[in-house]
């Protein structure tokens, strides 16, 4: 089932439906649920693309002993827990494509006591300032939301 609006909004329930989409008319942007393991895999692929981000743009941390045991952790979590807090009930992966082409990711991980987070929003380089990180943001909230959770965001004030 496909849902069409042309906004940057989606307000519709994502536990309803097996397989979500909207469309954003205007930028021809789908956002769905991940669902398979073909899609996980996209997933982790762009993941992987976005640590090397921030190794090379963090690479006076490249050193570090705690930057190395977070990027081993990231590479472990990937590797071999995923879908795991991302899964649902109160978690999602989000996939994005641009017309037609898999363009961005975004994660919801529950975090437990009715707390979740987004996690890891990477749209890939050839894709950028085309409204997709902002649609992935706002379709993962729209998630969180349905969910009945918050986000954790007094961590960063």
């Amino acid at each position: 089932m496909s849902n069409y609006y042309a906004g940057y909004f989606f307000v519709n329930n994502f536990q309803t439906y097996g397989t979500i989409q909207f469309k954003i008319m205007r930028n021809m942007i789908d956002i769905y649920k991940v669902e398979n393991g073909e899609q996980l895999e996209q997933v982790r692929i762009f993941w992987r693309e976005f640590a090397d981000l921030l190794k090379s743009r963090l690479h006076e941390y490249a050193d570090r002993p705690s930057f190395k045991e977070y990027m081993k952790n990231y590479e472990d979590e990937i590797a071999n827990c995923m879908p795991g807090r991302f899964s649902t009930p109160a978690g999602c992966l989000l996939l994005a494509e641009y017309k037609g082409k898999t363009a961005g990711c975004v994660g919801l991980m529950d975090l437990g006591d009715g707390i979740c987070e987004m996690r890891r929003l990477y749209v890939k380089p050839g894709y950028r300032k085309s409204g997709i990180g902002k649609n992935l943001a706002n379709a993962i909230i729209e998630q969180g939301g349905g969910y009945g959770l918050c986000f954790d965001a007094a961590q960063y004030q």
